[in-house]
């Protein structure tokens, strides 16, 4: 790893222990080592962490799954309707993992042995299971007739005025 990617990763591994989605363990023989490894995103000088588990991945059967798609979306909306996206940054971070299962998210990095503690990008079954759980919010917030889509961790919320009926005071500008 260059002298560059060593300090991005490093970074990345230092705000991820200080929100909470890693901790530090020690070595045991139970423990599937997975690797890291940075890559740019498309804002220059930021980067995303990649843990590679892509070995992991053959082990774990794929199950299909349902999400929003343009035609569930467009049902939802009427000509007018005013619009706010929202983006979740580290939505996964939210779904913690089973203490058991965290032993197959560790990695190795500068000799120091890191497990994730949440849902982690990378596993095939991340979006599968995040999806599965906001589908529950999601119905809720429907219930409420709140118009609603999601897209993972993007979501969009129309409503006939600006002031969106459920948040008193706000105006879109």
């Amino acid at each position: 790893m260059s002298a560059s990617a060593f300090s991005v990763t490093a970074k990345k591994v230092s705000d991820l222990l200080l929100q909470g989605a890693l901790i530090i363990v020690s070595p045991s023989s139970d423990q599937y080592i997975s690797h890291i490894f940075p890559v740019p995103k498309k804002t220059p000088g930021e980067f995303r962490i990649i843990f590679d588990l892509s070995i992991l991945n053959l082990f774990i059967r794929k199950i299909s799954f349902r999400m929003d798609n343009y035609h569930t979306i467009i049902a939802q909306i009427c000509r007018g309707d005013f619009f706010i996206s929202i983006d979740l940054s580290d939505a996964y971070h939210s779904i913690a993992l089973h203490p058991w299962f965290r032993r197959y998210m560790t990695f190795i990095f500068d000799n120091v042995y890191y497990q994730y503690t949440c849902l982690p990008q990378g596993l095939t079954s991340s979006p599968r299971i995040f999806t599965k759980i906001m589908k529950v919010v999601l119905t809720h917030l429907r219930s409420y007739a709140i118009k609603i889509a999601a897209w993972l961790d993007d979501f969009l919320l129309s409503a006939s005025s600006a002031s969106f009926g459920f948040f008193p005071g706000f105006i879109c500008s």
